[in-house]
């Protein structure tokens, strides 16, 4: 990328890597080799903020991007060279830039966010995205994630200023519940069990909160040098925990013990 980069997301199968920046790209990446396999411009469309991968009905695998206008755009495999996307469609998705994005495959529907305001779509086998939710509600804060629960019969929504995690269930759209954490929200991950958050909370490091109790089990504290949000993930089925830092290396905790693993440097900051 030319510029920042600001999302990435790997592949179901564990072959390719996606990533969107600020140079309006999506780069599909071969994870064996580190070659580039594809590089999609939408110069028109603004920065790339949120992506992720899909499945079709009919299995084929693509992936959504959603950009700084608020659109969203599909891509598939193409059948024609499989090495290949093809784009697929393209949605004006919301008022501003889109935050995140979520894709739940027990019902085939994807989640985003952005301008304030959740959506939740249907997609088609074709790709097209279809809105469940006729008037989603909107606040005046920044939105930083978006995430299925209950296996997908519910969506959670992080605001990063008010502290706020909403949820609502989906079918029929009713808002079930809402909490504040005591720190701002700068990133967050769900264990695969759904057991824990993990909160990225711009003040001393990351939280780790039983969910959806939001009871804090532990606080993994380090210094920060420059306070951006900064992306958390889990692995190891949830024992292990990533996150990036402001100083030029990610760190790796053990979630039970709160025990720091390793420091991955990058070169350069």
């Amino acid at each position: 990328h030319e510029k920042s980069i600001n999302c990435l997301s790997i592949s179901p199968d564990g072959t390719m890597l996606l990533s969107g920046g600020d140079d309006a790209k999506v780069i599909i990446w071969n994870l064996a080799t580190g070659e580039r396999m594809q590089e999609i411009a939408c110069i028109y469309s603004g920065q790339v903020a949120a992506v992720a991968w899909i499945k079709l009905a009919d299995d084929g695998l693509a992936f959504v991007q959603g950009c700084a206008d608020g659109s969203l755009h599909v891509h598939r495999r193409d059948h024609g060279a499989p090495s290949l996307f093809e784009f697929c469609t393209l949605t004006n998705g919301h008022d501003g830039a889109v935050d995140d994005i979520d894709f739940d495959p027990n019902h085939g529907r994807l989640a985003t966010v952005g301008g304030g305001a959740p959506q939740i779509w249907n997609v088609s086998p074709a790709g097209v995205l279809t809105s469940l939710v006729p008037s989603p509600p909107r606040k005046d804060f920044v939105s930083r994630n978006i995430r299925f629960y209950d296996n997908g019969a519910s969506v959670v929504i992080f605001y990063l200023e008010s502290h706020e995690i909403i949820c609502y269930t989906i079918e029929p759209w009713v808002l079930k519940w809402s909490k504040a954490l005591p720190t701002r929200i700068g990133n967050i991950s769900l264990t695969p069990d759904g057991q824990y958050l993990v909160v990225s909370n711009l003040t001393h490091g990351i939280d780790i909160y039983t969910f959806p109790a939001l009871v804090r089990s532990q606080s993994l504290t380090y210094t920060i040098v420059n306070n951006v949000p900064v992306q958390v993930t889990t692995a190891s089925q949830g024992s292990l925990i990533i996150c990036g830092g402001g100083n030029g290396f990610a760190r790796v905790f053990e979630r039970r013990t709160g025990q720091l693993l390793e420091s991955l440097n990058h070169s350069g900051g």
